[in-house]
């Protein structure tokens, strides 16, 4: 069963930059389709948690 959490203005607005910004390779794919299901999906409160702290900090540095 999935939780769908309800995204903010700013949220979205990170996270469509972030799908337009990455480069075509597997990699970030894969990155963005995790930090995509983990902003809206949280059935893992643990690894969700951790991916909303590593993004949060790859915003920050950018």
């Amino acid at each position: 069963m999935n939780i769908e959490v309800p995204l903010n203005e700013e949220e979205w607005s990170l996270l469509n930059a972030a799908a337009d910004s990455i480069a075509s390779s597997p990699e970030e794919l894969a990155r963005v389709s995790l930090m995509q299901r983990c902003m809206v999906m949280s059935e893992d409160n643990d690894v969700c948690t951790r991916t909303r702290e590593m993004i949060g900090l790859s915003f920050a540095g950018a």
